[in-house]
């Protein structure tokens, strides 16, 4: 595939980043709400696999003409799980779920 480097964008030249490594693991969660928003905006997701710990907030957007996917990724390396995660949702309900890698759906209680 061709890419046209010579694109601009507002914030300078557009920039094309890709991951060729090979063995990385991540850990996708879609946020299904049920009190609050239906796609878990504003929810955070703490992961934890005993040894480290990671934090994200579930947003759609940034700015005013972008949009983000509606999914929370963690990049957990060689880490095999599983993984405890904590969703603390909008409604201020907290949910705690066991994971491994690979994508999963949440729903708040």
């Amino acid at each position: 595939m061709q890419i046209d480097y010579r694109r601009w964008t507002a914030g300078g030249r557009a920039r094309l980043f890709l991951n060729q490594r090979t063995g990385a693991r991540s850990v996708r969660l879609r946020l299904r709400g049920t009190r609050s928003d239906t796609w878990g905006a504003g929810a955070t997701v703490v992961l934890r696999d005993g040894k480290r710990r990671w934090v994200r907030q579930l947003s759609l957007g940034h700015g005013t003409t972008s949009q983000s996917e509606p999914i929370v990724h963690f990049g957990v390396g060689e880490r095999p799980g599983p993984f405890t995660v904590e969703v603390r949702w909008p409604s201020r309900l907290v949910s705690t779920h066991r994971v491994g890698p690979g994508r999963h759906e949440l729903r708040e209680p």
